[in-house]
């Protein structure tokens, strides 16, 4: 197809069991939560598909843009599974059998295993700052623009939605105030004049576009990346690629390539600088601060639940007090 050079070397995965080792058990549960994804997917496409038949049938398939995007990649965290809380209010909301896997009503999640396996070639996945995790599809169709099955293999970057939206529907862009009231300029470029010319650059070499999110932070700048990830799917050190060429970032470049190294530490530092960036602590961990922010809605949601299991405590600890009284005083 294309999307990628030939030759590249394999990031090695995070977990990296294999199937042959797991259980009887284990490869029945991860077959079939693959084939409950497969079949979510599969019934997206056909519905994609009737909706596309409706709108040639009544006319309105060539005032109509079709896109497929995703805002990162493979999810890894099956918060099911997470802790105490995250397990008890899914046990409570949602049926985790195998039984009733992918029936209504149920929770499925395929694992981290398999989100490396959807993330392949490339390394890591969402909440990281590893290709994996920041590499998606864009399918777009825009009628009378564009050639059908191009690939288009120029770097661009979440921000260039918005602008490209706007773009095809004649739009333009907001600038720093509306109706009085301040507002964030759009950062992004349109991606739209890509679709005629897919060798038209998108992001000139000489800009810089930053990153952070759940503990991951990278900048690129031309067909370079610099990134960092904290434990446990990093070290918290820097490491630069050419993602261009290396696009599953097999090769470290931070000791070959000095100056680069250097230049983009200095660009994020000013992408911190302008968006007003908190970094993270070098013990963050994204899991840890998913829980902290949703303690509080756990807490309320499973309110009833936890006042009846301490009444249900205090009513047996009260039985036990008075069987024991009771034997007291017959001795």
């Amino acid at each position: 197809m294309g999307l990628v050079p030939a030759g590249l070397t394999l990031p090695k995965a995070v977990m990296a069991r294999k199937w042959a080792d797991l259980s009887d058990k284990e490869r029945r549960e991860y077959a079939k939560r693959m084939a409950v994804f497969a079949g979510m997917l599969d019934s997206a496409d056909q519905e994609v598909g009737r909706l596309r038949a409706y709108l040639a049938k009544s006319g309105q398939l060539d005032n109509t843009v079709f896109i497929v995007m995703s805002d990162n990649g493979a999810d890894p965290y099956d918060l099911a599974k997470l802790n105490l809380p995250f397990k008890l209010w899914y046990r409570v909301n949602f049926a985790l059998g195998y039984d009733t896997l992918g029936q209504k009503g149920s929770y499925v999640h395929y694992g981290q295993d398999w989100a490396e396996v959807s993330n392949t070639p490339f390394a890591l996945f969402k909440g990281t700052s590893g290709a994996g995790g920041m590499r998606v599809p864009f399918i777009v169709s825009v009628p009378g623009r564009g050639k059908a099955g191009a690939v288009n293999s120029q770097f661009a970057f979440a921000t260039d939605f918005l602008p490209t939206v706007l773009d095809i529907a004649g739009i333009a862009l907001p600038g720093d105030d509306y109706g009085g009231k301040k507002l964030h300029r759009p950062t992004g470029k349109s991606l739209l004049a890509s679709l005629d010319d897919t060798a038209a650059v998108i992001h000139p070499p000489t800009e810089a576009i930053g990153f952070e999110s759940t503990g991951g932070v990278a900048v690129f700048k031309g067909d370079y990346k610099l990134m960092r990830n904290t434990p446990p799917y990093g070290d918290g050190s820097w490491r630069l690629v050419n993602h261009a060429l290396d696009p599953t970032e097999a090769s470290d470049l931070t000791a070959s390539q000095p100056a680069v190294l250097k230049d983009l530490q200095a660009e994020f530092q000013n992408f911190v600088r302008v968006n007003g960036v908190v970094e993270p602590p070098a013990d963050y961990v994204g899991t840890r601060q998913v829980l902290k922010n949703n303690l509080p809605i756990l807490l309320r949601q499973l309110g009833g639940i936890l006042a009846a299991a301490l009444a249900a405590l205090l009513v047996v600890a009260w039985g036990l007090w008075r069987w024991r009284r009771r034997s007291v005083r017959r001795r």
